[in-house]
């Protein structure tokens, strides 16, 4: 039982407590010992708590196995302009985990996440609970032997104007499963080497890929990518998609 197994250490907690701000804090957290085969740290935890901002931020974060940035549950959330910053130097890495149920905004914000085996900028509606969220004017950059920049199980995902820069063995600018994503104007680089066979526990695959779909309809517009893998993938009998305007260079 990996939850009952796992030894998690936090940062700052905000708990069952609406209307929180927190904003213009440096927040440093970097791992001194190791717990156990899933050790976890949180540098900032938001817990079912509804209308937080969490803005202009900085937070760094080092860990060794499981390491996030910024954790968030809650409905109508706010995370805009922050600076975050979080490597794992034996294993996983995240920038931004949205856990359901939730529904918010993740804008203008700067994440460089660097992992080992995995890395993964913003992380959302893995849980098994609804999330809704727009992503839009993010920048981020990411490397490791795996690599996500949005990985998304959300009901809706509305992605707008984000820059996302991953460097690995295999890359994903975004992957989607859920209802209904509409992505538009985001410009993906991808730097994937497709080398290696290590076993990686991934839903969506471990591929070089701009744009995935796996399950709902998906609205793709003006987006840039530039991959050595594909542009965009489509599959499942659930999946419906529309593109129009997007420019995509596969340099293989």
């Amino acid at each position: 039982n990996w939850e009952a197994t796992r030894v998690i250490s936090e940062g700052v907690v905000i708990k069952d407590t609406d209307d929180a701000v927190f904003a213009e804090n440096d927040v440093t957290v970097i791992y001194e010992d190791v717990a156990g085969s899933y050790d976890t740290i949180y540098a900032v935890s938001v817990k079912n708590s509804d209308n937080t901002v969490i803005s202009n931020n900085t937070i760094n974060a080092l860990g060794h196995t499981y390491i996030y940035g910024l954790q968030v549950n809650g409905d109508n959330f706010t995370v805009e302009k922050n600076n975050i910053t979080v490597e794992s130097d034996n294993y996983y890495a995240n920038g931004i985990d949205i856990e359901g149920p939730a529904t918010g905004n993740v804008n203008d914000n700067v994440i460089d996440v660097t992992g080992v085996e995995s890395a993964y900028a913003v992380y959302s509606g893995m849980n098994g609970a609804a999330v809704s969220a727009n992503y839009t004017g993010n920048q981020i950059s990411a490397s490791a032997y795996n690599v996500f920049g949005f990985s998304l199980g959300d009901v809706i995902s509305n992605l707008k104007d984000n820059y996302i820069d991953l460097n690995g063995n295999y890359t994903t600018g975004v992957a989607y499963r859920g209802s209904f994503i509409n992505a538009t104007e985001n410009k993906i680089v991808l730097t994937s080497s497709e080398e290696g066979n290590l076993t990686v526990w991934e839903g969506f695959g471990v591929e070089a890929v701009g744009i995935k779909v796996i399950k709902g309809s998906a609205v793709l517009s003006n987006n840039t990518i530039a991959t050595s893998g594909k542009g965009v993938s489509l599959t499942g009998n659930e999946t419906n998609a529309y593109l129009t305007g997007n420019f995509i260079n596969v340099d293989s």
